[in-house]
């Protein structure tokens, strides 16, 4: 009977509010959430140069690529979509191509971060065949006219994006920051892809100390780009259960793929060279304190199996690392309950909710309340975009402010935070987490900073 009254008791404790928080409380909170920077951690965005390029612009940057993805699982065709998107059609025309599978769409949060955008940037409330011409009339005038991604990136609040855009150099003036990748080192099935990697940094391939040494002068470079981060997807293409190999193991694959040079090997055959390069680059990233960016659960597109992508496969890197930092980003959407434990259980790994708002806003609520149970408060990265247009971008930063302030806000009327405790996870959340895992503006992560020194303790006589 006693303990059933104390699981009652913890029961209340957990569900029920504990006390109301004071309407003045909750007033504080949300200015301190509406005025936060936001630091971007993960973004595609095209520059505006190349936008500005295009013939006409039109509807489409707020489709492409996610609510595209959607309407294609709504029943799109290939060929449809590709008719769509010839050059020379007026807009409504094309509009009228994707109408049935947009409609159909209409109910998903790629299709509503869409028409935020169309209504906060662009003054239309609605996106359907009466309003599609006049949207892109606005949308060709703002990207013709001037800089529209800067202006939404400064009307959104974001200080900071991270961008991932292969080996270019981020644009000039601070606010952008380089992340690169290097996985097409690791992505390897035949020896004229690795010809065409070791060319491409100037060296002749003739070992696999050649393939090392190219891989390390593209590390190189993307030092001298001022790359914060090194940023993986190999979970479209392969298991994220990266395996140690010995340099002997990845030097016979490699003696293989050149005896068959027209040959293209699955990914059993060529595993111990792929994991023998991935533990060689995680190597350069501890040699330079670089973190890395992870892709985990959904992959977007179809018959890709997520399966592949859990975050509980990486726990082996993070053990054999320990000088790095793990981003595991988009939530891991579906994974929500191991990521959690994966974070929860290695100082060196982060969780991330970039582009989870394009996902279920509803999971991103659901599991930061759960996050927020298990997970230290430094170590969640509330904000990225994913976004390849920046419209997608300026409509999830309004979303994730008003997502951390429900979630925040409730906990305070549960009780279970305070005002000053509610503040400081927000600006963690939407700023100052990032800022450190990046290392920007000489922060470090709280794992990463001096240990303060003891004086030795006398023992008692």
């Amino acid at each position: 009977m006693m303990f059933r009254s104390v699981l009652i008791l913890i029961w209340i404790a957990v569900v029920l509010p504990v006390s109301a928080a004071e309407p003045e409380a909750l007033d504080v909170l949300r200015r301190t959430v509406d005025k936060c920077p936001l630091f971007d951690t993960h973004e595609h965005l095209s520059p505006i140069t190349d936008l500005q390029g295009r013939d006409k612009l039109d509807f489409r940057l707020l489709f492409e690529p996610y609510v595209v993805d959607t309407m294609r699982s709504a029943g799109m065709p290939m060929a449809l979509y590709e008719q769509a998107i010839q050059p020379g059609l007026e807009a409504k025309e094309r509009f009228r191509l994707f109408a049935p599978y947009w409609e159909a769409s209409r109910n998903t949060a790629a299709a509503r971060l869409a028409e935020i955008a169309a209504r906060d940037l662009y003054g239309v409330p609605r996106i359907d065949v009466d309003s599609i011409q006049l949207l892109s009339r606005r949308m060709n005038k703002a990207y013709k006219q001037g800089d529209a991604i800067e202006k939404a990136l400064k009307q959104a609040g974001i200080e900071r994006v991270v961008l991932d855009m292969g080996s270019k150099p981020p644009p000039a003036g601070g606010r952008f920051l380089h992340a690169e990748r290097f996985e097409e080192f690791v992505h390897v099935h035949d020896y004229g892809h690795m010809q065409r990697m070791a060319s491409a940094q100037g060296v002749k391939l003739g070992d696999l100390d050649d393939y090392l040494n190219a891989l390390d002068k593209a590390f190189a470079g993307g030092l001298a780009r001022r790359m914060v981060a090194v940023k993986s997807a190999l979970g479209y293409h392969r298991p994220l259960d990266y395996r140690p190999a010995s340099k002997v193991a990845a030097a016979q694959v490699f003696a293989m793929l050149k005896k068959h040079e027209d040959k293209d090997f699955p990914l059993k055959a060529v595993r111990p060279l792929q994991d023998f390069m991935m533990f060689h680059l995680l190597g350069l990233s501890q040699k330079h304190k670089l973190p890395v960016q992870i892709h985990t659960g959904l992959l977007t597109g179809s018959g890709k199996p997520v399966a592949r992508s859990n975050p509980a496969l990486l726990t082996g890197l993070f053990d054999r690392f320990p000088g790095v930092d793990f981003c595991l980003l988009h939530g891991s959407y579906p994974f929500g309950g191991q990521l959690a434990v994966v974070v929860k259980n290695h100082a060196n790994a982060y969780l991330d909710l970039s582009w989870l708002l394009g996902l279920s806003p509803s999971y991103a609520a659901r599991y930061l309340d759960e996050w927020l149970d298990l997970v230290p408060g430094n170590k969640i990265l509330a904000f990225g975009g994913d976004a390849i247009h920046v419209e997608w971008t300026y409509a999830q930063a309004g979303m994730m402010r008003e997502l951390v302030f429900q979630v925040l806000s409730g906990r305070m009327r549960r009780g279970l935070l305070d005002l000053e405790q509610a503040q400081r996870l927000a600006k963690g959340l939407l700023r100052d987490n990032a800022r450190a895992f990046f290392r920007v503006d000489g922060l470090l992560p709280l794992h990463r900073r001096p240990v303060p020194k003891l004086n030795a303790i006398k023992p008692a006589k």
